[in-house]
């Protein structure tokens, strides 16, 4: 279970449909530029860049968090 993981579920509760897709959406987006940002300040390589994303989306099928 991941830090943000009770406030994903619980929006999901209160916001419907469309609506939660959209933020969802929203949210994948912003942490993805943030993994950028990181990898760049850091200057890894684009290969570890896909594996942080890759984790990332990976971790958030488990928790339930990309249904």
């Amino acid at each position: 279970m991941g830090i943000f993981t009770p406030l994903v579920r619980l929006v999901k509760v209160f916001v419907a449909g469309e609506r939660y897709r959209t933020i969802r959406g929203s949210t994948i987006s912003a942490h993805t530029m943030i993994i950028n940002k990181f990898c760049q300040g850091f200057k890894l390589t684009n290969k570890t860049r896909q594996n942080l994303i890759r984790t990332a989306r990976d971790n958030g099928k488990k928790l339930g968090l990309l249904d």
